[in-house]
């Protein structure tokens, strides 16, 4: 049996896009960094009690998002776990929001009335009974 050599041009190390999986893993990490960043700092800045929280998220996201890059650098695909890992908590998250919304919006079940109860309680209304367009 034959050790393969580890040919990096090899085409089946090509993204969907036609480039290089190293290069496709720093555009999304790249992009989903400047994403999150945005997200903290518009998350801040609109109300101070959230602040602290914007930074702590600010430091988990540059922890994550800017990981694989560096396992890029030295060659090292451990350091592409927490990013995976927290892609698949996130898409938990999402799934379970479908999910929830899902049975929220099936008229007359127990469940679906609580979820939108739930919701009523959480969101502030503007009660707008003036009985006219609301455009």
């Amino acid at each position: 049996m034959t050790e393969e050599i580890f040919n990096p041009s090899d085409p089946k190390y090509r993204c969907c896009c036609g480039c290089h999986v190293t290069t496709g893993t720093k555009i999304i990490c790249y992009m989903s960094f400047f994403i999150c960043l945005l997200s903290g700092i518009f998350g801040g800045v609109g109300n101070p009690q959230y602040v602290v929280p914007a930074i702590v998220w600010l430091a988990i996201i540059s922890f994550v998002c800017l990981s694989p890059i560096y396992g890029i650098h030295k060659q090292q695909p451990g350091w592409l776990i927490p990013y995976l890992v927290l892609s698949a908590i996130g898409s938990i998250f999402i799934g379970l929001s479908l999910i929830s919304l899902t049975v929220a919006l099936i008229p007359n079940t127990t469940v679906g009335e609580r979820l939108r109860l739930s919701a009523r309680e959480r969101l502030s209304y503007e009660d707008k009974s003036d009985g006219g367009n609301p455009f």
